[in-house]
């Protein structure tokens, strides 16, 4: 996922004068004059939405002159004895189901010291044709060549929160006026006993019993304020190394060497509670459940299950995990999975001394020292005070001041303080 917009600076020409009638009218208990007094001369403009790059689309079916899964499924012929399993200690996804009486496994995991994403698609019996695609809601380029796709791309200048009306709730601007974050992704097919195929748009195999193949995503953000540079080849070219270093490394050793960095955080804590009364349900059961049936080990597996979230979204070096994190789905999220800083991004954090994982809540630091650094544009000139404020929303672009919409909870400038509270 990426951002949506550049660094901007905005501030209401009205607030700081509007400031000091507000609070008389507080120390006065005319809170209701206060309150449209604030809404009309104090508020912001929205932030920034963090939104996904794009979709690895994988179709398969049996050899013959049909390459696509979806003929089979106009045919009434659907997947059965369908499992997915994220596993909490390995970090692995897997997936298995039964299609055209051949047993399918997909196993899938990040991998931070690789940077890419790996995937190995398999069947038990018979060989078959796989088709892998990349698909963005955001303005992008498909190529594809040999064994590889390549989409390059931009985030939009502006998107509204979901909970807007403004039209349009997308916009770009022109190429050359726009400084919004570049991205490159490249798939690759690293590893398959088919025949590698390739169209414009998409690659794939033919004749495969396995495909193993990997994801790399770059985008040109450098850091806060830091200048960056619109030419997408440095992007690519970025890609490449990651991908290229891979060249002779199978999938088990790729596997093994990301479960190995990712057991150097989580083995760290454990948490035991017996009796697990309803191991074979699954979670989705046991959570349905709650309240009504005595599952004691439940509350130890959420609390592995934030560990692992925690883990995989927030690594020295990287952004602080926000809302629905790497993890959202829509160019439009609810809250624009921003910063809530008025609680949701502080929960986040919460499990990161007390469980041991102190090098996951770096980022968070850094996310406050930035923050710190715009927040002092925001008391100057909301409020007409030395030291530095940060309402409830933030985005990459460290957009402390208040949003928009109503003041009991955009006119909120007490982020700062609690923020602080990590870094004591």
């Amino acid at each position: 996922p990426f951002w949506s917009g550049s660094e901007t600076v905005k501030a209401n020409p009205l607030a700081k004068e509007s400031f000091a009638r507000a609070r008389q009218l507080v120390l006065n208990g005319k809170y209701g004059e206060a309150t449209d007094l604030i809404e009309s001369s104090m508020l912001g403009t929205w932030g920034q939405s963090y939104q996904p790059i794009g979709f690895l689309q994988i179709s398969h079916a049996p050899g013959g002159p049909v390459s696509n899964d979806h003929y089979w499924r106009r045919q009434g012929l659907e997947y059965g004895n369908y499992t997915r399993e994220l596993s909490l200690e390995n970090a692995l996804e897997a997936v298995e189901y039964t299609f055209q009486g051949d047993d399918y496994k997909h196993e899938y995991f990040v991998s931070h010291p690789a940077r890419v994403f790996a995937a190995k698609i398999g069947t038990a019996t018979g060989k078959r044709n796989l088709n892998m695609s990349f698909e963005s809601e955001t303005r992008h380029q498909i190529r594809a060549a040999g064994d590889k796709l390549l989409v390059t791309g931009r985030a939009p200048d502006h998107v509204e929160p979901e909970y807007t009306y403004e039209k349009p709730s997308v916009v770009y601007y022109a190429e050359e006026l726009s400084n919004s974050i570049r991205f490159a992704a490249l798939v690759r097919i690293l590893d398959t006993d088919g025949t590698i195929i390739e169209d414009p748009r998409r690659i794939g195999v033919r004749g495969a019993s396995y495909a193993v193949l990997v994801v790399a995503i770059r985008t040109n953000y450098t850091g806060y304020r830091k200048e960056r540079s619109t030419d997408i080849s440095v992007v690519i070219n970025q890609c490449e190394s990651d991908v290229s270093a891979l060249e002779n490394t199978s999938f088990d050793n790729l596997m093994n060497a990301h479960i190995e960095d990712y057991h150097s955080l989580y083995n760290r804590a454990s948490l035991d509670i017996q009796p697990a009364v309803v191991p074979d349900l699954t979670t989705g059961e046991r959570m349905s459940m709650a309240g009504r049936v005595q599952d004691p080990s439940l509350p130890a597996l959420a609390l592995q299950y934030s560990r692992y979230l925690l883990i995989s979204s927030s690594r020295p070096g990287t952004q602080a995990a926000n809302l629905q994190g790497i993890w959202n789905p829509v160019i439009r999220p609810p809250w624009s999975s921003n910063y809530t800083t008025n609680i949701n991004v502080q929960m986040n954090y919460w499990p990161a001394e007390v469980l041991n994982l102190s090098d996951c809540h770096l980022p968070m630091c850094d996310f406050v020292r930035e923050v710190g650094d715009s927040g002092k544009w925001v008391a100057d000139h909301y409020y007409g005070k030395k030291g530095w404020s940060s309402a409830h929303n933030v985005d990459l672009w460290r957009s402390a001041n208040p949003a928009g919409g109503l003041a009991s909870w955009a006119f909120w400038p007490l982020g700062g303080g609690w923020l602080c509270q990590h870094l004591w």
